[in-house]
C-alpha cells in the first residue's frame, strides 16, 4: 500500500482552496423575463433596464458607451465620450453575464463609474445586460473585461447631447462672422 505524504505548504494550499470553495455562497438568479431587443444607442431616449442575457441570445457585437471610471454619456450630458464597438468571440463574456449573484455581505466598497454596455445580435437588435453582483452588491466586471479584450471594430469620440437634443433630426449651430451686424441667437436652432 502506497501512502501519499503532503508537505506543509501543500496542505496549507489544499486547506485554503477548500475554505475558499466552501465560503463562496451564491443566491438564485433573478427570474428570467422576456427581453425586447432595441436599437442600440449611447444617447437619446431612456435606455432599457438591464436584463438577464437570454440563453438563446448570440451577440456578434458589443457597443460600449463611455469608459471605466468615467461612466457613460447618459451620466454626463454635454461631456465628450468614447463610443467603441467590439467584435469577436463572446462566449466568455456571456458566461460571465449569466453567472449567479454572490450572497450579499456587509462590506465597505465604492462603485466605479461604468460605461453603458449593449450586446447586439445578428439582426442589429440589442440589450443592456445585467451584471451578476459580487458579495458587496456591486457588479462583477469579468464580462466587461472580456469584451474590452476583443478586437475593436470602430472607435469614435463624441459629445453627449441632452436627451431632447439627441433625438432631434438636425441641429444647426450658426457661427457669427467677424463684423456681422446681426449675430445669430446663442442657442441651437432647428432648420425651418
Amino acid at each position: 500500500m502506497r501512502m501519499t505524504t503532503l508537505r506543509i505548504p501543500q496542505l496549507v494550499t489544499a486547506a485554503a482552496l477548500l475554505l475558499m470553495v466552501g465560503c463562496a455562497q451564491y443566491v438564485d438568479l433573478p427570474p428570467a423575463t422576456a427581453v425586447q431587443l432595441q436599437t442600440p444607442a449611447c444617447t437619446g431616449n431612456d435606455p432599457p433596464d438591464p436584463a438577464r442575457v437570454p440563453l438563446d441570445f448570440a451577440p456578434v457585437e458589443a457597443l460600449v458607451c463611455g469608459e471605466m471610471g468615467k461612466g457613460g454619456p447618459r451620466d454626463n450630458p454635454g461631456d465628450q465620450y468614447l463610443e467603441t464597438r467590439y467584435r469577436g468571440e463572446f462566449t466568455v463574456a456571456v458566461e460571465a453575464l449569466t453567472g449567479r449573484d454572490r450572497k450579499k455581505q456587509t462590506c465597505d466598497y465604492s462603485l466605479v463609474a461604468m460605461p453603458e454596455l449593449w450586446l447586439i445580435d445578428a439582426s442589429g437588435g440589442g440589450l443592456i445586460p445585467r451584471y451578476p453582483l459580487d458579495e458587496c452588491g456591486g457588479p462583477t466586471l469579468d464580462a466587461l473585461k472580456a469584451i474590452l479584450e476583443l478586437p475593436v471594430s470602430h472607435k469614435e469620440q463624441r459629445v453627449a447631447l441632452p436627451a431632447p437634443l439627441a433625438t432631434s433630426p438636425t441641429l444647426t449651430f450658426p457661427i457669427p462672422s467677424p463684423g456681422d451686424a446681426n449675430p445669430p441667437p446663442s442657442s441651437p436652432s432647428q432648420p425651418r
